[in-house]
């Protein structure tokens, strides 16, 4: 899959923004499991492509701002995505049920990356990798180690193996402040965008699980 140079959320605007929405929405909605959704936007093992269509994860119960993909913000177009869609859902992770965002970036080819974010107060930043584990998806560590990185901001790149998919670099990422903690999990296609990911502690070297 062909992938532009990694898009880094900035500021988490679009996070607070999306999810002030979504918690000011007062009828329920449905939920879908963290693993379903992120397993969603991994190709079917065996399968090549530059990118999947943009039809991708249709099944969700996503409400998405536009029915079709919109010209994203400068600050991302000079990273290589042409489109973008955003969306506001509501995940379960583990016992938890978030209100989240997800923003998909792509291009012509078709999607090239995936973010799910959620707001929370603070740490531990874990209990999403513990409830994809606990679903019976296969995490292995790839580049930058939880246990240096720093509580208020960081970075933690696993390899997931979702049943029946190609092998994905699933990056997660919080950054704290004085009104709360912002986290995030970011599907990463190729080993080219993974290396752009900076670890903020030490010891965070990387693997070669991810070679596409």
């Amino acid at each position: 899959m062909t992938l532009p140079l990694l898009a880094r959320v900035a500021g988490w605007a679009w996070l607070v923004v999306l999810t002030a929405g979504v918690a000011a929405q007062t009828p329920a909605r449905p939920s879908a499991k963290l693993g379903d959704v992120l397993s969603a936007f991994v190709p079917a093992a065996g399968t090549q492509t530059k990118g999947l269509p943009w039809t991708t994860g249709g099944e969700l119960p996503v409400a998405w701002e536009s029915a079709a993909p919109v010209a994203p913000p400068p600050y991302e177009a000079k990273q290589g995505f042409t489109m973008k869609r955003t969306g506001a859902l509501v995940v379960d992770v583990g016992a938890e049920r978030k209100d989240a965002t997800i923003q998909v970036l792509g291009n012509q080819a078709g999607v090239q990356q995936v973010t799910i974010a959620w707001q929370q107060l603070s740490g531990p930043f874990d209990p999403a990798s513990l409830a994809l584990a606990a679903d019976g998806v296969g995490l292995k560590p790839l580049k930058c180690r939880r246990d240096t990185e720093p509580p208020s901001f960081g970075n933690v790149v696993q390899v997931a193996q979702f049943k029946g998919k190609i092998g994905v670099a699933l990056w997660e990422s919080w950054n704290c402040g004085h009104d709360g903690c912002g986290f995030s999990m970011t599907l990463v296609y190729r080993r080219t965008a993974v290396d752009q990911i900076e670890c903020i502690g030490k010891d965070g070297g990387t693997s070669r699980e991810v070679s596409r």
